[in-house]
């Protein structure tokens, strides 16, 4: 049996940049400045939040809070090599653009996601009205079929070349978060990054969310003589983990992927990788905001410990093993919780699996 434990967790891997990881950003020391206030589908870069971070222990036996919202948008691209011919990498893969210029947008959407569960933002809901604070984003493309990697950049590639970022296009990455307890196997999370010092995820994957959130590629291999793991979930950067359920099945299907998405489960659906990585060279750009309409519950802190594992796995849990849903006000939060301010139910019907009305 594996140990459960709230308790203090080891990185294995020094992070390079622990707001990269987590979703959120941070450094050390400094004084706090405000995140970026912009339309959900502008290209502004979000100011860095250099807060120092408040003590998390990540725990595979807490529960995501069914109040904690935030908004997400999703924008698929497509190379347009018109301004930047199609070019490989060293080893004669595909690699996108390098030049902000280089990109086009084909579909673009907003979605709600509240303790754990998805429901798209139609054209007659408040929150388009109201401001929204930029919280982290992040590019992705699919390299299939050259090979079975994610490319990412922890920003809007369409607003700064991505040639002139250091790392450039890399896989998605880990860290391997060893959890407290002294079980055998030991019980690990793997945290998703754009700059994670490893290339695996940290133990042996749960069956029902790979191959179809990540290739079989990224899975777990064991050093000779290496102990048991066993494997809590996935946790880390908001936006690659909300990509890669948009990956998961092809775009005309975005909300049925959505929908997968349960509170710290994912619910496998009907397409099978690589269904979701073709055709070759899809992109998008996922980006978060804080809910504007939830201020009490959606702060870069509380998504931090969020991104972070303080609330279980973001991905983890069996879809049977996942929390029932609170009883919930009509407006779509637990019974004695201030909810949101005078505004109607949440509820999403009839949405367009790769738009948005009012959006476009």
């Amino acid at each position: 049996m594996s140990s459960r434990s709230g308790g203090k967790a080891t990185r294995e891997g020094e992070l390079k940049n622990r707001g990269a990881s987590s979703g959120g950003k941070g450094s050390k020391g400094g004084n706090p400045k405000p995140p970026s206030v912009c339309s959900p589908f502008s290209k502004e870069i979000a100011h860095d939040n250099n807060s120092e971070a408040q003590p998390r222990s990540p725990s595979s036996s807490a529960s995501i809070p069914p109040y904690l919202s935030f908004v997400f948008s999703i924008e698929a691209l497509k190379p347009d090599y018109s301004t930047e011919p199609r070019h490989q990498t060293t080893t004669g893969s595909w690699a996108p653009p390098s030049a902000r210029n280089g990109y086009e947008s084909t579909s673009r959407s907003l979605w709600r996601w509240q303790g754990g569960r998805v429901l798209q933002v139609l054209g007659s809901d408040p929150v388009l009205r109201a401001q929204f604070h930029r919280y982290a984003t992040a590019t992705l493309f699919s390299q299939d079929p050259d090979t079975p990697h994610l490319l990412v950049v922890p920003f809007d590639a369409r607003t700064r070349n991505v040639r002139d970022y250091g790392a450039g296009w890399q896989p998605i990455t880990f860290d391997h978060i060893r959890l407290d307890g002294i079980g055998v196997p030991r019980e690990y999370f793997s945290s998703v990054s754009p700059i994670g010092a490893e290339s695996k995820i940290a133990a042996p994957s749960q069956g029902f969310w790979m191959p179809q959130l990540l290739p079989h590629w990224y899975n777990y291999r064991a050093a000779p003589n290496s102990q048991p793991r066993s494997h809590a979930g996935l946790i880390g950067n908001l936006p690659i983990l909300l990509a890669l359920a948009a990956f998961s099945a092809p775009a005309v299907y975005l909300s049925e992927a959505m929908s997968s998405i349960q509170p710290g489960a994912w619910r496998p659906h009907r397409h099978q990788y690589p269904a979701g990585h073709s055709p070759p060279e899809r992109g998008m750009v996922v980006s978060v905001f804080l809910d504007p309409l939830n201020p009490e519950h959606s702060s870069e802190e509380s998504l931090n410990r969020l991104a972070e594992g303080v609330f279980g796995p973001f991905y983890g849990r069996t879809p049977s093993a996942a929390p029932s849903p609170a009883v919930t006000t009509s407006r779509g939060f637990p019974s004695g919780s201030s909810g949101y301010p005078s505004t109607p139910s949440f509820r999403s019907t009839g949405s367009s699996s790769t738009g948005t009305p009012g959006l476009s």
